[in-house]
């Protein structure tokens, strides 16, 4: 028997029918092997350990790419704009941003909610997550690879499903960033640049998963370079700091860390030096270098002051200190440099409480409260609610004097330091 001719096109035309009507249906099931994901990524970590070590859950089976299908059927477009602002809370203005600047709304019938349903089951999201995500990157929802990239990143950076959540609501604008190109260059970049481990990876990028849609030699390679050179950094120092305070990574250099470093040493007049060794302090050295030497120090014990507005937060804070303790600029700079963090505190909230609270517990002796805090500024540090104040009735009840040692126990003390302290003044 003769056996019929085929037509190829309608062949083909009758395949891609069915490829993409299938395509359309949502899985059942959101997990996917680790296998089915680009074949170069994969092989390139072919080496690496992909389990979970108990952080979070491993994905099986099969999961369909949700494929691009587009139409111009303006009744499902509208149904399109009404889904994102009914359900997904998205303003009208909104709407017409995405519309005039993606296509997400030309998706067939009842796709833009899979999608969005399937990415709020897999993150485990809630309506106010669904909605940041979707209005910072609205076009992920056209997207064709948002499974195996989510499952990559977790698999590479051994997170928990809490972890993997945190890092996509944060920083969405990471889920169109290439693996090959951007996101795995980036890790091992930071790696080898920082000398971290996997785990100070994962942690780095939890902290900070910005990081990850950044370039190296546009922005992170420059600014760690800089850093280290001004500061006169090893490589473990600018290690510390960046694991410290990943946020570093992203200020600028000219409007910010070049401005900030020269006004610190300016303020706090660091040229006076003293021969203190802790400050970096020895004869012979040019005073510029000891000034540097000094801002170096105290931007390591807290880099977070980088990030801090000269305007609204350093220089308000230093006034407050200077005045309501009298200090001279030597004093001054003396006192930021043991406890620089204390910047990072609030006047209002923190600060001015906690020094009413010490002079209460020296019964209204002012003078013996700021010699106290003055000679140990780490004593701001201690919560009012949680240590303090229960720490000073337990001496009371006990009938403890209490004076200034007794106040640095109270702040300083671990539990059973403190306790052990109680007792032993019970029994006299």
């Amino acid at each position: 028997n003769r056996i019929p001719s085929i037509s190829w096109p309608a062949l083909l035309t009758a395949w891609l029918h069915a490829s993409i009507i299938s395509a359309f249906q949502p899985s059942n099931n959101h997990n996917i092997d680790p296998q089915w994901m680009m074949g170069d990524v994969h092989h390139h970590h072919r080496h690496r350990n992909h389990h979970f070590n108990g952080r979070g859950k491993q994905h099986h089976g099969h999961c369909q790419p949700l494929f691009y299908a587009a139409t111009k059927d303006t009744t499902i477009i509208e149904s399109n704009k009404k889904y994102l602002f009914d359900t997904i809370g998205l303003e009208h203005d909104e709407i017409q941003e995405i519309d005039e600047t993606t296509h997400i709304l030309t998706l067939n019938a009842d796709i833009l909610r899979q999608r969005a349903n399937w990415l709020t089951d897999r993150l485990q999201l809630n309506d106010d997550e669904i909605k940041k995500i979707i209005r910072s990157q609205p076009h992920i929802l056209g997207r064709t690879n948002l499974a195996p990239k989510i499952d990559w990143l977790q698999h590479r950076l051994q997170l928990d499903d809490d972890s993997l959540r945190k890092i996509i609501v944060s920083a969405p604008h990471i889920i169109p960033c290439s693996i090959e190109d951007n996101i795995e260059p980036t890790l091992e970049w930071l790696q080898s640049r920082l000398n971290l481990d996997d785990d100070a990876l994962r942690k780095m990028i939890v902290r900070q998963p910005y990081t990850l849609g950044c370039s190296v030699h546009e922005n992170l390679e420059p600014t760690l370079d800089w850093v280290q050179r001004r500061l006169d950094l090893d490589d473990d120092a600018i290690s510390k700091m960046v694991r410290t305070y990943p946020q570093i990574m992203h200020l600028s250099i000219e409007s910010n860390l070049v401005i900030k470093i020269e006004w610190l040493q300016q303020r706090l007049d660091m040229d006076d030096g003293g021969d203190d060794d802790d400050y970096f302090y020895s004869d012979g050295e040019d005073d510029d270098d000891v000034s540097l030497q000094r801002v170096s120090k105290m931007i390591q014990r807290f880099p977070g002051i980088l990030g801090l507005s000269i305007d609204d937060n350093l220089e308000p804070k230093m006034e407050w200190i200077q005045n309501r303790f009298s200090m001279t600029e030597e004093a001054l700079s003396e006192f930021i440099l043991k406890f620089p963090s204390i910047l990072s505190c609030n006047v209002e909230k923190n600060l001015s409480p906690t020094l009413d609270f010490y002079i209460d517990a020296l019964g209204g002796d002012e003078q013996r409260a700021l010699s106290l805090l003055q000679s140990n500024p780490t004593l701001f540090a201690y919560s009012l609610d949680k240590r303090l104040q229960p720490r000073l009735e337990e001496a009371r009840e006990v009938g403890v004097a209490v004076d200034a040692s007794v106040l640095r126990r109270m702040g300083q003390n671990s539990d059973d330091l403190w306790y052990a302290f109680l007792i032993r003044n019970r029994l006299l």
